[in-house]
């Protein structure tokens, strides 16, 4: 068996080395790719970090109540609506709020709000409570913004409900939105106004 050894100068030694520091700086300097986003949420559907700065800015953002107080005694579902959607674009949202109604069909909680019943929105809610995911926090954003978002007497009615929009003692956005949604409409139903 022969042996074969190679025997480097001095000069290429030192010009393999400066080729290796010169692809080092390189690769320091280069631009990552950036993933394009409209919004920092939608960067990433990964859990936020609540421990950051970053994260617990989009927790308390996203759960800041919306600009219109909502009240049961004179409700204005249009504007309650559109005020959430703006919240779900911002926020990252929408998988929340699409809620399966049959075996492939999913509908929108915002936009068809009276094609889901309650008993889909808490099959949705199941999935989302069950869970360490970033639905979960966007679900319980929803809920802190509409219980920042309703008026004293609102509070109190949604209150005596609290079974409503609970699961095993956990709050849903989603199930209390939709139990919002059916109060409203029978309030509106009680006093013969338009929604």
């Amino acid at each position: 068996m022969t042996e074969v050894t190679t025997q480097l100068t001095p000069e290429q030694l030192q010009q393999i080395v400066q080729n290796a520091v010169a692809e080092a700086r390189a690769a320091l300097h280069a631009p990552s790719p950036v993933k394009f986003a409209v919004a920092p949420t939608f960067a990433t559907q990964n859990i936020l970090d609540y421990s950051t700065e970053s994260g617990s800015d989009v927790y308390y953002m996203a759960s800041e109540a919306l600009r219109t107080t909502f009240s049961l005694d004179k409700p204005n579902l249009n504007l309650l609506l559109h005020s959430l959607g703006e919240k779900e674009t911002r926020f990252g949202w929408t998988n929340i709020f699409t809620i399966t109604v049959g075996v492939s069909t999913t509908k929108h909680l915002l936009k068809e709000y009276y094609a889901i019943t309650r008993e889909q929105v808490e099959a949705k809610a199941t999935t989302i409570i069950g869970t360490n995911n970033r639905n979960k926090q966007n679900d319980f954003q929803l809920f802190v913004c509409l219980m920042n978002s309703v008026d004293g007497e609102t509070g109190i009615r949604i209150a005596d409900r609290k079974s409503k929009y609970t699961i095993n003692n956990e709050p849903s956005g989603i199930l209390l939105l939709k139990t919002l949604l059916v109060l409203a409409e029978d309030a509106t139903k009680a006093t013969g106004k338009h929604v």
